[in-house]
């Protein structure tokens, strides 16, 4: 399968873990895993914490079509930078 396929197939399954660094894949592993409803990252600043929880949400999203999913940023221009790639 080429690496195309792939990431397509990964898409429609809502895993989008493949779009992360090795750092956030292990914090995504960690958050995934958990059984609590509420998480807290203490992570430093310009690591990917907005990223991360942009892929999360929006695995969430196409995993449960009609769902509502709302990302905040300080304006729309850092919001287009985090929630864009």
């Amino acid at each position: 399968m080429d690496e195309d396929k792939l990431i397509e197939s990964l898409w429609y399954r809502g895993n989008l873990s493949y779009k992360l660094h090795s750092g956030q894949k292990e914090v995504y592993d960690i958050v995934r895993q958990s059984d609590t409803e509420d998480t807290t990252l203490v992570i430093a600043r310009r690591w990917g914490k907005s990223f991360l929880m942009a892929c999360i949400a929006c695995e969430e999203a196409i995993r449960n079509p009609n769902s509502r999913v709302i990302l905040l940023a300080p304006n729309k221009s850092q919001a287009y930078d985090i929630y864009t790639p």
